[in-house]
């Protein structure tokens, strides 16, 4: 037997929020190699083609994800559920695939072109994400937390192992070689979990036949309030750097991004566990403390220095970017993990179904596009975090007085 202490370490929320750091910092390892072999122009492009995937995928089908988790909570039809869930995935990502082609047609001819080459790996990408997102999410939704880690480290290892074979054995751009080491991991461990899913017996084929016909929009009609207004101003501000800003500064802020972005995990794992018997349960009021505010941002500003000191070392200079807008990209990073948090409590204990409880999200989504829009013509890139921070208050700030009008706190 274990000692108590080490058992803890062990449990399945513990390694499922461990594990989800390690793999956004690995990513980042490999993030760091292939931009510097890319350079700033073809990262840009790399960074619009992850931007619009991510935007699909995590708006999409992270929704049927959140959906899956809350059904499952609630009835033991596993296998009707389960059956449901992936009819709707399938269609899905047939419907996401059509409009990726068109965003990157469109990004062919206004922005730059892209060949034949890459828009069909790219393609392959947003498929064995899109499907890779749905297995990951059915394991979260069975309460598989360490398996899920297994999977998703495992994925990130594999992809550098795979980018630096084919860039160096096989006839592939280096863009390309990064699109397709991905796509092939997790192709792999899409198909393993399926397999695992289908070992475990928690589908019954002979149930397929009754179960309803795909219908993405009635499946998520709340989820898709909560994930896809997020997942649509995370991706806010490339996009408008990406049409406003020069392509370098794209690659740039990505980078930077992805660095502020390795504490993010915290927030998301935290969110993806509600409707799990392994859930955290916080006080989301007092996330809004002044004593916790300025802790993460003590934080944030000395991880400054160390970002500073892989930029200068591993990429070179021109990929700095100054410390004020790191702080800025902070604080934006810091507002949204409560809101993250604050809204996925509300839809996990049901106030979605008191009306006008949450926070209108078309609000949300047009704040966050207005406000940015207007500093960026004033203050430059700093305007696109504050901006965004903005949105992200005024509806927390919004929330909290509707949460007075009832008299409820969460």
């Amino acid at each position: 037997m274990l000692p108590r202490p080490v058992k803890k370490l062990f449990a399945p929320r513990v390694v499922y929020i461990g594990g989800r750091g390690s793999t956004l910092i690995i990513s980042f390892i490999f993030s760091i190699i292939y931009s510097r072999l890319l350079g700033l122009e073809n990262r840009a492009v790399l960074t619009f083609i992850f931007t619009i995937i991510s935007l699909l995928v995590l708006g999409f089908t992270a929704s049927l994800g959140l959906s899956l988790r809350e059904r499952l909570s609630r009835t033991n039809q596993v296998s009707h559920e389960l059956l449901f869930y992936f009819k709707n995935l399938f269609s899905l990502t047939f419907a996401l695939l059509c409009a990726f082609v068109l965003s990157l047609f469109l990004y062919s001819q206004i922005v730059g072109y892209l060949s034949i080459k890459i828009y069909l790996i790219a393609s392959l990408l947003l498929i064995s994400s899109s499907f890779i997102q749905g297995m990951n999410d059915c394991l979260v939704a069975l309460d598989k937390l360490r398996t899920v880690m297994l999977f998703e480290i495992s994925q990130v290892i594999t992809q550098i192992i795979a980018f630096i074979i084919l860039e160096h054995f096989f006839d592939f751009s280096y863009i390309n070689a990064v699109m397709f080491a991905i796509t092939g991991t997790y192709s792999a461990s899409g198909v393993i979990i399926g397999i695992l899913i289908w070992k475990f017996r928690l589908i019954k084929v002979k149930e397929i036949s009754t179960t309803p016909k795909p219908n993405f929009f009635t499946y998520c009609k709340n989820s898709i309030k909560v994930i896809l207004p997020t997942i649509l101003i995370d991706r806010m501000d490339k996009l408008l750097i990406a049409i406003f800003l020069p392509l370098s500064t794209l690659a740039k802020y990505s980078i930077l991004l992805t660095f502020v972005s390795l504490f993010r995990f915290i927030p998301e794992s935290i969110s993806k566990m509600y409707f799990s018997k392994h859930k955290i349960n916080i006080q989301v009021l007092k996330l809004g403390s002044l004593s916790f505010l300025i802790l993460v941002l003590l934080g944030v500003g000395m991880s400054y220095f160390f970002y500073e000191f892989m930029i200068l070392n591993l990429l070179g200079r021109d990929w700095l970017m100054p410390f004020d807008l790191f702080i800025l990209v902070g604080l934006y990073e810091l507002v949204r993990g409560i809101y993250v948090v604050s809204i996925n409590k509300h839809y996990a204990i049901g106030n979605f179904k008191i009306s006008n409880f949450i926070p209108s999200t078309s609000l949300l989504v047009f704040l966050s596009f207005l406000s940015p829009l207007i500093f960026l013509g004033f203050l430059g890139i700093r305007g696109i975090p504050i901006g965004l921070t903005l949105g992200y208050l005024l509806i927390l700030l919004r929330g909290r007085w509707l949460q007075k009008q009832i008299n409820y706190t969460i």
